[in-house]
């Protein structure tokens, strides 16, 4: 990496958003420890949802994913200190802070790359798909395998193609809408109503649309679920009906403070440290 020579390590320290001119050892600083701190406070959230559902899926004969999530939620309404101490929960808000973590910071230091080497944008999105979409799917592995030992449990159920290629499309278009999408509908929206400041733009699309997404990618989540259990799409359409509502909440419950809120903290934080070090 190299030090920037002029007295700006940025493009346009005046923009809106920066960009960096060149790498160094400070930009992938910035990025990494933006990538790090977004999740934090988030990651409480996100483990009460994703232990709800695991536990709902080792165990369907006696609980489910709404019995769940209504007692883990109340607990930690009730009582956050305890919550928050308990060690099986430090350990599960630790397995899914470091998905995001890892996945926004890996997005950072990609966006200094290919600011640095003035990438296209369509260039761009596609490193920042491959690299979100590449952290996020590993990541997240690692994650549910360690939640499914740390709960002594085992589902014992085989994943096979099918199921696999469902989720993976799953979190697909959940990191390209979150990276890729977002920003251009942001672009979009500012060059119809050029009034709207482009960092409201930003913080809207980068909002609602993963959010919204959640209608579309809660169908491969389930059929992912139900093949494993029917073997057949056909058979498990009724299950997907039934089921797709109260999943549906649960899953827009996940991604707002995983991806919504935790994109937007993430990006923010990354371009104010940005502005102060570099500008």
């Amino acid at each position: 990496m190299s030090s920037s020579s002029s007295s700006s390590g940025l493009i346009d320290p005046k923009a809106t958003y920066v960009q960096v001119k060149s790498l160094s050892w400070t930009t992938a600083k910035i990025d990494i420890c933006s990538g790090l701190a977004a999740p934090i406070l988030m990651a409480p959230f996100i483990a009460i949802v994703d232990t709800s559902i695991i536990k709902a899926a080792m165990d369907p004969t006696s609980t489910t994913v709404a019995k769940e999530l209504k007692k883990a939620a109340w607990f930690f309404v009730r009582h956050p200190i305890r919550f928050l101490a308990n060690r099986e929960n430090q350990f599960m808000m630790f397995l899914c802070w470091k998905v995001y973590a890892g996945t926004y910071a890996s997005v950072n230091l990609m966006r200094s790359y290919d600011d640095a080497n003035r990438c296209d944008k369509s260039t761009s999105d596609g490193h920042k798909f491959m690299v979100s979409f590449a952290a996020n799917v590993a990541l997240t592995q690692v994650k549910d395998g360690l939640m499914v030992k740390a709960l002594g449990r085992s589902s014992g159920v085989r994943v096979t193609l099918i199921p696999r290629l469902c989720f993976l499309t799953r979190d697909a278009i959940t990191m390209v809408t979150a990276f890729c999408v977002a920003d251009r509908i942001a672009e979009a929206v500012r060059q119809r109503f050029p009034t709207i400041p482009e960092q409201q733009a930003s913080l809207a699309s980068n909002f609602v649309l993963p959010a919204a997404l959640q209608t579309v990618t809660t169908l491969f989540h389930l059929l992912g679920l139900n093949y494993t259990k029917t073997k057949s799409v056909y058979a498990a359409w009724p299950l997907i009906r039934e089921q797709y509502p109260a999943s549906l909440f649960g899953r827009i419950c996940r991604i707002i403070p995983a991806v919504s809120i935790g994109n937007n903290i993430n990006k923010e934080s990354r371009n104010v440290w940005l502005k102060n070090d570099l500008a």
